[in-house]
């Protein structure tokens, strides 16, 4: 378990390379699983926001958080899964915390992470907090309703639950603690013939069953992105975009960015600038893999080169994503 304080500005070390690849500056949540799919990483080049899945990391610690290697770490435009519900700038550190019913109960001062699984496991109080007893300040994950912009939906009777720390609201979030190893099924006993008075019947004791495996959350679920933090986002697009001006980013022109351009009003959405970007990176890469629609039509075939005619394809048949995260990682 680590607190989310513990997390920021932990360098992220390569165990493969043996060498930093960059620095945690934000989190990327889902809402829905109440969990961290992704940290927003800071590096030397800082071109852009890059980020790295909750599900490569490989270890937490103290000091540095390790992966397998610096693959892990991809520029977020590689991502577009994680970018659609970005702009919502969810907030958790100094959120207001009311009920179902508009009772506000107060304000996170911090939150907690399970490290090996990225879920939020509580949420503590500031010391102003509306409650009873000050002692009894951390709210467990399984009694909030909803996490939105700014606010924090928790059930109406969540005094009730109140833990005095995270390690307490750990234990009581079901399927956060560590699972125990399972029991072998107990043998059955040896078979002796009963007395000729007792009816000749046997009954073998029930197997126990293994706890099921706890499934975790999907990596294309909704997320927001922690609104607490030093990095802003539409400042680094600026700044990468500043940086393709000067002549060190050389992106390819897409006939589809052309004809888009046409018909763009105004500021573009961060989603839509995000996918432009994409679109640049992916055309003339080559593909790991074959992409079908979902009728079995072949949009491109495993080692072809990806063209705005395939990027089209691939979008009215809604494999767009499948696409971009099919592209052959060159050496």
């Amino acid at each position: 378990m680590k607190l989310s304080t513990e997390l920021k500005n932990l360098p992220v070390v390569s165990i493969a390379e043996g060498e930093e690849v960059g620095m945690v500056k934000d989190f990327i949540i889902d809402p829905v699983s109440k969990s961290i799919v992704a940290l927003v990483i800071e590096d030397n080049l800082w071109e852009g926001p890059k980020v790295i899945s909750f599900s490569l990391i490989h270890s937490i610690g103290d000091f540095a958080i390790t992966t397998e290697n610096t693959s892990s770490v991809v520029p977020l435009i590689n991502m577009p899964e994680l970018t659609e519900l970005i702009k919502k700038k969810l907030k958790i550190i100094d959120g207001k915390v009311i009920t179902r019913a508009g009772r506000l109960v107060g304000f996170v001062k911090e939150y907690s992470i399970d490290d090996r699984t990225g879920e939020i496991i509580g949420f503590e109080l500031k010391s102003d907090a509306n409650i009873v007893s000050p002692d009894q300040n951390v709210i467990p994950s399984d009694c909030v309703a909803t996490i939105g912009k700014d606010i924090i939906i928790v059930d109406e009777d969540v005094e009730t639950s109140l833990r005095s720390d995270h390690g307490q609201a750990a234990a009581s979030v079901t399927g956060m603690a560590r699972p125990a190893a399972p029991k072998p099924a107990p043998k059955a006993p040896a078979f002796t013939p009963p007395p000729a008075s007792a009816p000749d019947i046997y009954e073998a004791p029930e197997p126990v069953a293994a706890p099921a495996p706890k499934k975790a959350a999907p990596a294309d679920a909704a997320v927001g992105i922690d609104a607490e933090s030093d990095v802003d986002i539409e400042e680094l697009l600026d700044l990468d975009a500043a940086a393709e001006t000067s002549g060190k980013v050389e992106e390819p022109i897409s006939s589809i960015d052309t004809e888009e351009a046409g018909s763009e009003e105004g500021r573009e959405s961060l989603s839509e600038i995000f996918e432009r970007r994409q679109i640049k990176y992916m055309l003339g890469k080559k593909v790991s893999k074959d992409v079908a629609s979902e009728d079995g039509r072949l949009i491109i075939s495993q080692g072809e080169t990806i063209s705005d005619d395939v990027i089209k394809k691939a979008k009215a048949s809604g494999k767009f994503l499948e696409l971009s995260m099919n592209i052959e990682i060159e050496e």
